[in-house]
């Protein structure tokens, strides 16, 4: 740019404008911090904005095509003005590629998974990418003069993360899922990432092909909790859309992979195998059981919330075997699994004719 200042080229859309930042420093406006200072057009940024806006950059056309990544994680910027195949594009440092990801999206390529869904690297756009040593990706010349117009797709995906309500944050966590580890289930299934709190950070819809979900963590530039927390217990459940019940996976994780089950900032994890317990339940299971203490060291006390009459229960291990049963009249009652194993449970309550699910750690 003629003008690199950051506050100079953004001033134009500065009111609508949240935060500029990278690896190396951030333009928060509205804090009053600036340590980005000049634009750097060898460099990859994110920006968050509170409206969608156009910024017009002045300047001369990028002639230097090279960019450098060092080992471990790098914004990579796109410096030709046409798309890229991502494949192709990546192809000159295989042997030290790891993956590529789309900020604030979830979009990858993992080459070590067979998994690619980032078909296109295109102009306007910064990417995640970690590699294992110091490598240069030389962008190829484009055939047309006139720069490519990048349009996002709108794809199933899009609108499964839009449904389930998953708000897309440029910090993720991403989970490889091996074709084999899916055997159990059905294509119409979703297969969704919660928090303690039951909150939806992440889901992908199951295919019969190696798939990767992309996790999305808590946005600190907002008041709200919007996404996974650092270090939570990233849990697995499957839902179905045609009857709009689900139920918990017993996951075990590839012990190869940095994080296992447990949410980083740009975390890689890996499924090794993945379990249904075979008890559906409805989503809302958890407004309308409570359980405490959860994990337990053996009596969980269960309140259920605006249930009247019988309800029957059962409490079943991660084979689906039952291991206690029951019914009661009472909202409140308690379950003893003192002399169980310790391990995962699950505890199917059923009143009339609906089901709900919630899990017991024994410890």
């Amino acid at each position: 740019p003629d003008d690199p200042s950051v506050e100079n080229i953004f001033a134009p859309v500065v009111d609508e404008m949240v935060i500029l930042q990278n690896f190396d420093g951030m333009y928060w406006p509205f804090a009053g911090v600036n340590t980005i200072g000049n634009w750097n057009d060898m460099d990859g940024y994110q920006i968050k904005m509170e409206t969608a806006q156009q910024v017009t950059f002045s300047g001369e056309m990028q002639t230097d095509l090279t960019t450098g990544l060092t080992a471990g994680w790098n914004y990579l910027p796109v410096l030709n003005p046409c798309d890229n195949i991502t494949v192709d594009l990546f192809s000159q440092i295989t042997g030290n590629l790891q993956i590529v990801k789309e900020i604030a999206g979830w979009e990858v390529y993992w080459p070590q998974f067979g998994i690619n869904t980032l078909d296109e690297i295109v102009p306007g756009k910064a990417y995640f990418v970690l590699v294992d040593d110091d490598v240069t990706v030389d962008f190829p010349g484009c055939n047309s003069k006139s720069p490519a117009q990048p349009v996002r797709k709108n794809t199933a995906d899009d609108n499964i993360l839009s449904r389930l309500g998953i708000i897309q944050t440029p910090l993720t966590h991403t989970i490889a899922i091996p074709l084999a580890t899916t055997t159990g289930l059905n294509e119409n299934q979703i297969i969704k990432i919660m928090d303690a709190k039951g909150i939806c950070c992440g889901a992908v819809p199951v295919k019969r092909e190696n798939m990767a979900v992309t996790v999305f963590g808590d946005d600190p530039t907002t008041s709200k909790m919007d996404g996974m927390t650092q270090g939570a217990e990233m849990l697995f459940r499957v839902y179905d859309p045609e009857t709009g019940s689900e139920c918990p996976l017993d996951v075990e994780f590839d012990a190869r992979m940095p994080q296992m089950g447990f949410f980083v900032q740009n975390g890689l994890s890996a499924v090794r195998s993945m379990q249904s317990t075979g008890i559906f339940g409805n989503s809302n299971t958890r407004n309308l059981i409570s359980v405490y203490p959860n994990p337990s060291p053996g009596i969980f006390n269960i309140r259920l919330k605006n249930t009247k009459g019988l309800v029957e229960w059962k409490v079943v291990d991660t084979h689906g075997l039952s291991v206690r049963n029951g019914n009661h009249q009472n909202n409140d009652f308690f379950i003893d699994l003192a002399t169980c194993p310790k391990g995962i449970y699950y505890l199917k309550i059923t009143k009339g004719g609906d089901v709900f699910v919630k899990k017991l750690v024994l410890q």
